[in-house]
């Protein structure tokens, strides 16, 4: 699902768009895959993902997906561990309290929930620009001159203050 709604394209735009207008639903998606690829996270909340991680030998794993707003589970080597063996944080820390996570490579199993309930409003604000831009700036023209006439057009593509902004979200 895309991070931003035809609305708010809308509302970058100022136009109406047809909420059928595949253009603009493309764009959107586009965006939205742009955005995670970039902060490195799913962004949208999942419930009881399933994951497999690595042992590290120390006391401290850290999770993929942020903010975690929940763990269910953990196991080591098929063993469930008691909730009292282990802390964790939004920001995706797993700590061991009895000794230290295995060594072994794929040997804890973590189900826990991570992502946001609500998409962040910067996030949507963000994703619908660049969506609007996707629209707006034909891609295929670099550089054209005729007589007195030259256009030149930049592909679409996050702009540097929109990429400080996404750092904010990015894994820690």
């Amino acid at each position: 699902m895309a991070f931003a709604t035809i609305a708010d394209l809308e509302n970058v735009l100022g136009r109406e768009i047809a909420n059928d207008d595949a253009a603009a639903l493309f764009a959107l998606d586009s965006a939205t895959a742009m955005v995670r690829a970039i902060v490195e996270q799913y962004i949208e909340e999942v419930e009881d993902d399933v994951i497999v991680l690595d042992g590290n030998g120390t006391r401290v794993l850290l999770l993929p997906e942020t903010p975690v707003s929940d763990v269910a589970t953990v196991e080591v080597d098929g063993e469930e561990l008691d909730p009292d063996d282990y802390q964790w944080s939004a920001d995706g820390y797993l700590r061991k309290l009895n000794g230290t996570w295995p060594t072994d490579l794929r040997s804890i199993e973590v189900t826990y929930t991570h992502g946001y309930a609500t998409i962040p409003a910067l996030i949507v604000s963000i994703t619908a620009k660049l969506a609007g831009r996707m629209l707006d700036v034909p891609a295929a023209v670099r550089q054209e001159t005729i007589g007195a006439y030259s256009v030149s057009y930049t592909p679409a593509t996050l702009q540097a203050d929109e990429l400080v902004l996404l750092d904010t979200y990015k894994r820690a």
